[in-house]
Parts: C-alpha cells; structure tokens; sequence
C-alpha cells in the first residue's frame, strides 16, 4: 500500500527522469529508468490506491488493540 502511494506521489519525478528532462544533470542509473512504471501503469496504480487506503482503513479498524472490534464485524 505504502509503495503504491509513494510512486503515485512521485510520478512527476519518476516521469521526468525517464524522459531525461535534466540529463546534464542527472546521474541516475540507466538500469533503474527502465523499473520506472509505464504510463499504462501509473494510471492503474491512481486507480487502485484509493481503493487500498479504504481496505487499510477497515483493516485499522477492525484490528484495534485496545478495545473489542467483534462486535463491528458481525453486525
């Protein structure tokens, strides 16, 4: 989930060394351009990291330490 949210995050960036927009400047490695997401893919993950932070919400809820949470599933 938190990876998914990350990459969401720094698609601008990861699209920009892909491109090479900066590539007198840019040092990165040639082998990690190619592990950046396609475009295809980084709208699949827009798609799905709301759908994980609900799930990951109702997970947090359902597995509180502190008090019984039973109840919440059965009703």
């Amino acid at each position: 989930m938190f990876l998914l949210r990350s990459i969401h995050q720094l698609r601008p960036a990861l699209e920009s060394l892909q491109e090479g927009k900066y590539e007198e400047l840019d040092k990165t490695d040639a082998k990690f351009k190619t592990m950046i997401p396609s475009p295809l893919t980084f709208e699949i993950i827009a798609q799905i990291v709301p759908i994980m932070e609900k799930a990951c919400q109702l997970s947090e809820m359902l597995s509180a330490d502190d008090k019984p949470t039973i109840h919440q599933v059965f009703s």
